[in-house]
């Protein structure tokens, strides 16, 4: 997949974690608490919203083949962290 721009967003609605525009013509993402721009959120809650926001490129709505694909790249994901490659 290609995502053409990653940005930062400070959204005022606390639940809103990210959000992917034209499957991955943008993909934004909350990196920081609500209320706390000092405070980072965790790698994981951070990683996991990626992961679902690429998702969004192959499946729009949130319906089985999205969720689908989303536990196949967390399935990747959690393969990959085994073997010692890890994020930050």
């Amino acid at each position: 997949w290609k995502v053409r721009r990653l940005e930062e967003v400070f959204p005022k609605d606390p639940s809103l974690q990210g959000f992917n525009v034209n499957r991955g013509q943008k993909i934004a993402l909350r990196l920081r608490r609500h209320g706390n721009e000092d405070s980072f959120l965790p790698w994981e809650h951070v990683l996991g919203t990626m992961l679902h926001e690429l998702s969004h490129i192959e499946v729009g709505p949130h319906n089985s083949n999205f969720y689908k694909l989303l536990d196949e790249l967390n399935g990747e994901y959690d393969e990959l962290e085994a073997k010692g490659i890890k994020g930050p």
